[in-house]
C-alpha cells in the first residue's frame, strides 16, 4: 500500500422524487441532481422504479365481513 492521494471518486446516492406526472418528477429531479453536480461529474441511472399515486376508496362492508 502507497499513501497516495486518490485522482478520482465515486459516490452513489438515491434520489426520490414525487410528483403528479412522469414530467414533472423528470424535470424536477434533473433541476435537484444538477445542483450537486460538478465540472467533471458523470450521471448514471440505475433503476427507475415508478410509483403510482393511490387514491383511498372508502369501505362499504362492515367491519365484522
Amino acid at each position: 500500500m502507497a499513501n497516495v492521494k486518490a485522482e478520482k471518486y465515486v459516490a452513489i446516492f438515491s434520489v426520490t422524487q414525487v410528483g403528479e406526472s412522469a414530467e414533472e418528477v423528470n424535470g424536477l429531479i434533473e433541476n435537484r441532481i444538477k445542483a450537486y453536480q460538478g465540472a467533471e461529474t458523470y450521471v448514471d441511472m440505475i433503476s427507475f422504479v415508478p410509483v403510482y399515486q393511490y387514491n383511498a376508496e372508502k369501505k362499504t362492508s362492515s367491519k365484522k365481513t
